[in-house]
């Protein structure tokens, strides 16, 4: 439930109080362009400093940012249609960038035994809330894996456009954990048996 600060033409001085009412209210900002949340990147030979307008210039930086990310994300639509996503979510979760465009989010990651979790998330993110959880997530090929899931709406002009999902693959740390647990029951019971 983060504050909204956008950039418009009234200058650095009225987005900067923004900010600060924002910062002051103890909520945290989400930065969002204040003429369109999803602008098209345009073609190379299109792209002129004289015609480029200031939300492509700003898509044009943010865009190989999301794609150099190492964990997989996702922008979708109000709808959960995917509208966005980046490399890593494509190796993650196997799929090609065409097969994930357009498709609602929940049918190409949720399990069915996932499903009561993946509406929560749903709703509480419609509610304005950010979430993260750690959870399963489903590739392609059916396999899961362990994910630290970070969703939040995404606001442009007051109203809820979408919304963000971030995968970060915990599967390492999940086997560590599960191999310390292990060993130290091992030595739980080695030591219970000493006693005895």
């Amino acid at each position: 439930m983060g504050g909204r600060v956008t950039q418009s033409g009234s200058g650095d001085l009225a987005r900067a109080r923004r900010l600060k009412t924002v910062l002051d209210s103890g909520a945290s900002p989400i930065f969002v362009p204040a003429e369109n949340a999803f602008p098209r990147v345009p073609e190379p030979s299109s792209l002129s400093r004289s015609t480029a307008s200031a939300s492509d210039v700003r898509f044009q930086y943010l865009e190989p940012l999301f794609q150099a990310s190492p964990d997989a994300l996702s922008i979708s639509d109000c709808e959960h249609r995917v509208l966005w996503s980046n490399q890593a979510f494509s190796r993650m979760f196997g799929y090609d960038s065409n097969e994930i465009l357009g498709q609602p989010l929940e049918d190409l990651v949720v399990s069915p035994d996932r499903l009561p979790e993946a509406l929560w998330l749903r709703e509480s993110v419609a509610k304005g809330q950010s979430i993260t959880l750690e959870t399963q997530r489903r590739k392609k090929d059916g396999s899961l894996i362990h994910v630290a899931v970070s969703s939040a709406p995404l606001i442009v002009e007051g109203k809820m456009a979408g919304f963000y999902a971030g995968y970060h693959d915990i599967s390492d740390r999940k086997r560590v954990e599960a191999l310390s647990s292990a060993l130290y029951r091992v030595a739980e019971q080695s030591s219970s048996a000493q006693d005895l």
